[in-house]
């Protein structure tokens, strides 16, 4: 006799009658389809977070908004330039949404983020009254301070010479007078004697000042004017957001306000060929002593304030602990001093540490919120790093296309793959190199083909082999002549 029960209705385990038993099984769930049309790319940029996966990215602008610049001097001078392989495979894209790219950028760890400091318009300026000649008793000495807030618009400090004066002394008791001054210390103008000079401080906020000096007819002492030196207070400094070249385009606008005491602060840059500009509307300063700007902006650039969200070009500002500065100085102020870490990235900075939480170079693509269909290491030839690769591949279910040197012969090909011990269906290998023309210089470039090959393949349709299918920039291979059957045979069964 025959039973029926639905799954879980069947205790298998308790005392069963003889008789045939069939239990329904719910059907398993179905496979959950992935992405074929995404790729990952690391090599060196000009922007952005280092060993961080990005993305992905389905167009030029977004790609170079995260990462910088489309530079053909750069690929000619770094075959590691990410930013090309990103061109490549965009460039076979069949419409604007149908490749997705995930970027890692890695560096060789000596690139630096432009910087700029900003000064407060609290200047304390130096001019500096230097006492010569020779000393004779009775002579008068006389400096005078102009500026529209002394009474009368000039303030004169005298100073008569005794007879135990020497020049030293001379320019002590000088100094002494005009410190004593009230009405130039009411403006902060003070005054200290080092041997025969006399270094005259005044602050910039009193707007402008000038210094005269004269001594009495027949005087033997002379009295010389220099300066003034400005040492202006610090009152933050702004680093760019990311390390790079793309940091020195930056640039800091501030600008009074409609509103008392408050500044905009805008900024300016050229990323990836895209013009960036934020404004940080009405941050508010104070009205005297030190002023809170300093500290409203940097909560701004880092939280964002009620006209944006946090700045997407400068990163964590820096106060001095204790900073006397006052309100800013109006203007424009360059960033500068950004490098990319380039010229030291060798084959090994595709690597690193694959530890969680520090992943870098091709090791950050682990573990994807959508698993690429290829990887590329932008311009990595070095065959030795074949069996790593092949081990990522594995263990991220990818595939890998590697590149052999420029120049490989067919023969060093086959020989290349077999020394490296690597066979496995989802890493292939590209011998000839070929001749890209930058659709944006217009220049041609000599440069492997990997980015173009996974741009292509990616770009179609699953189902569609990317066999014998149009490739667009291409206008040479290092290879112009016809390969004979019998290298085409050997090439092909050997990956």
């Amino acid at each position: 006799m025959g039973f029926i029960f639905d799954q879980g209705n069947l205790n298998i385990s308790g005392p069963l009658a003889p008789g045939a038993y069939v239990q329904l099984m719910n059907p398993t769930g179905l496979a959950t389809a992935g992405p074929s049309n995404t790729i990952a790319i690391a090599g060196t940029a000009s922007w952005g977070p280092v060993n961080q996966a990005r993305g992905p990215f389905g167009d030029t602008g977004s790609a170079g908004s995260a990462f910088g610049q489309f530079n053909v001097s750069l690929w000619q001078n770094d075959r590691y330039d990410m930013m090309r392989a990103v061109m490549q495979s965009l460039q076979q894209a069949q419409t604007p949404v149908s490749l997705g790219i995930w970027l890692n950028r890695i560096s060789d760890g000596t690139d630096v983020a432009a910087s700029v400091i900003l000064y407060d318009t609290a200047t304390i300026k130096t001019k500096t009254a230097t006492i010569g000649g020779s000393k004779t008793t009775d002579d008068e000495l006389t400096v005078t301070v102009t500026n529209s807030s002394l009474p009368g618009g000039a303030e004169p400090v005298e100073y008569t010479v005794v007879a135990g004066d020497t020049l030293g002394s001379i320019a002590t008791n000088l100094a002494a007078a005009i410190a004593a001054d009230s009405a130039l210390s009411a403006l902060g103008i003070g005054a200290t004697a080092t041997g025969e000079a006399i270094a005259i401080t005044y602050p910039g906020s009193i707007g402008t000042t000038t210094f005269s000096e004269s001594v009495s007819a027949g005087a033997t002492e002379t009295i010389t004017l220099t300066g003034p030196l400005p040492t202006p207070n610090v009152g933050i400094t702004l680093p760019a957001k990311y390390t790079g070249v793309c940091g020195n385009t930056i640039k800091c606008i501030i600008a009074a306000s409609g509103a008392p005491h408050a500044y905009n602060v805008t900024f300016v840059a050229s990323i990836g060929g895209q013009s960036v500009s934020e404004t940080f509307l009405n941050i508010q300063g104070s009205i005297s002593g030190p002023d809170v700007f300093w500290a409203n902006l940097k909560s701004a650039i880092i939280g964002g304030n009620q006209s944006r969200g946090p700045s997407q070009l400068i990163g964590a500002p820096v106060i001095p602990s204790s900073s006397p500065a006052i309100q800013p100085a109006v203007g424009t102020f360059d960033l500068t001093g950004g490098t990319d870490g380039r010229s030291g990235v060798t084959a090994a900075s595709f690597f690193g540490s694959d530890v969680i939480g520090n992943r870098q170079g091709i090791y950050a693509f682990r573990g994807l919120p959508n698993v690429p269909a290829y990887v590329y290491c932008a311009g990595l030839a070095d065959v030795s790093k074949a069996a790593n690769i092949q081990a990522f591949c594995l263990s991220e279910i990818v595939r890998y296309i590697f590149p052999l040197a420029a120049g490989t012969a067919t023969l060093a090909a086959v020989s290349n793959r077999t020394s490296v011990g690597v066979s496995d269906k989802r890493f292939m290998w590209a011998k000839d190199w070929i001749y890209w023309t930058d659709p944006i210089s217009g220049q041609t470039i000599f440069t492997d083909p990997v980015a173009i090959m996974i741009g292509r393949a990616a770009s179609l349709s699953p189902q569609l082999s990317p066999l014998n299918k149009p490739v667009y920039g291409v206008v040479g291979s290092e290879h112009p002549q016809q390969y004979p059957g019998d290298e085409i045979q050997l090439l092909d069964a050997n990956g």
